[in-house]
């Protein structure tokens, strides 16, 4: 239950080698209980929709994230990208939570209409750059840790290049 995740991430955080540590969730956009979809839940004494369960359990985790996995390859109309995350947004503004919220877009192999797979990368960014524009007045995902990856004992230095590997890639 992600209760009991958001608890074990609490405790986590008490230690100081855990500082950085960020937890994330992942959400279909239907979880707002629109549409066809399974309607309010009942927990800890409330009745809403499940989405709106998570972002109350990390409104205070400045570190803690939601996805809404709102798959589509445009932004604008009723069944877009946008709309679709709209009222995960709202919610979480309304509630003042301090927790990140990212909208997920696809770029891989999937249903037409859902991913940006065989269209110009230039759509893709299109598309960020409404997302980015329609939520702008929302707090961004805060970024946690180091800037850059730590090098890890016993390892040579992180490349910086794209295609060099300081070592090979587990199998």
């Amino acid at each position: 239950m992600a209760a009991d995740v958001v608890a074990t991430y609490r405790t986590a955080l008490e230690r100081p080698v855990n500082r950085h540590l960020q937890l994330g969730f992942a959400v279909p956009f239907w979880f707002d209980a629109r549409g066809d979809a399974p309607g309010p839940v009942s927990f800890d004494g409330a009745t809403k929709p499940a989405v709106h369960h998570l972002i109350d359990l990390e409104a205070d985790l400045p570190g803690a994230y939601l996805v809404v996995m709102a798959y589509r390859d445009f932004t604008g109309t009723s069944n877009g990208s946008i709309a679709h995350a709209r009222d995960e947004f709202r919610y979480a503004a309304a509630t003042r939570a301090r927790s990140g919220l990212v909208v997920g877009q696809q770029y891989g192999p999937a249903e037409q209409h859902i991913t940006f797979n065989g269209q110009p990368r230039r759509d893709f960014l299109r598309a960020a750059a409404a997302i980015s524009t329609a939520f702008r007045r929302y707090p961004p995902v805060p970024r946690a840790g180091r800037r850059r990856p730590r090098r890890l004992p016993g390892r040579p230095p992180l490349s910086r290049g794209r295609s060099r590997r300081p070592w090979p890639l587990p199998t």
